[in-house]
């Protein structure tokens, strides 16, 4: 926060010795320093974010570290240690894969394709390369080149949908996984009802966890989603918008 008051500070003093020399009648300085104030503490709005998410981010990885010595703590035995990590494995692994599927629906929502898609402009075929030729009617040849074009934009769109498709089935698994340690937790239990309260305490210690880790990921994904607000855009050779 200091560094954010020093530069503002140092701008508003630049600004302010700029007004004191002799300038042309058609500039408007007050225009000028209001415009510069603004950007300044856009920058600062945006440092300010910044520090206060990574700050988050460290509340949580200190939440974590809590959270696994209460786990111990309940001195587990050791099929519900492997349990619980599987559990946790597999929950990271799916959070993970929900991040991947995110950002993939945000790119095409955005129409914002990844530009290591941009090498199928070039190398798929050869009709570009036969479309330069002389002897084809230049009408007949743009018809053409915008049918490969609209093509190419539809095959980069479907690659994309079949990887959401495999994601998605990622993120079933884990699921599964996820749901089947649970499983073999209570039916350890050997059907006594209710279930003894040490085994609550473990399948709670391995919920408060898992619970901790999802937040923790939605607040990183939610930084990466915010890139696409920013982002510029642009028109690859395809008709498809892509950024990096």
């Amino acid at each position: 926060y200091q560094l954010i008051q020093k530069r503002l500070r140092t701008t508003e003093n630049n600004l302010n010795q700029y007004k004191q020399q002799p300038i042309h009648e058609s500039i408007d300085i007050n225009t000028l320093s209001t415009i510069m104030t603004a950007f300044v503490r856009q920058g600062q709005h945006k440092l300010c974010a910044e520090f206060e998410r990574k700050k988050l981010i460290l509340q949580f990885d200190a939440i974590d570290h809590r959270l696994i010595k209460t786990f111990y703590n309940l001195n587990p035995t050791d099929d519900q240690i492997r349990s619980a990590k599987i559990i946790w494995q597999a929950a990271q692994s799916k959070l993970h894969a929900e991040e991947q599927l995110a950002i993939l629906k945000q790119r095409i929502y955005t129409k914002r394709l990844p530009s290591s898609l941009n090498i199928l402009d070039h190398s798929i075929d050869n009709v570009e390369h036969l479309l330069k030729q002389s002897i084809i009617n230049r009408d007949k040849s743009a018809t053409l080149s915008f049918r490969r074009l609209k093509t190419i934009a539809q095959f980069k769109y479907d690659i994309m949908t079949l990887e959401m498709t495999t994601v998605e089935e990622i993120i079933r698994s884990h699921v599964n996984i996820i749901a089947d340690e649970k499983k073999k937790l209570i039916d350890s239990a050997g059907g006594q009802v209710p279930i003894p309260k040490s085994l609550v305490q473990i399948m709670n210690a391995i919920a408060a966890r898992q619970s901790n880790m999802v937040q923790r990921s939605q607040c990183i994904l939610k930084k990466k989603l915010s890139v696409f607000d920013d982002a510029p855009m642009t028109i690859n050779m395809a008709g498809a918008v892509g950024a990096k």
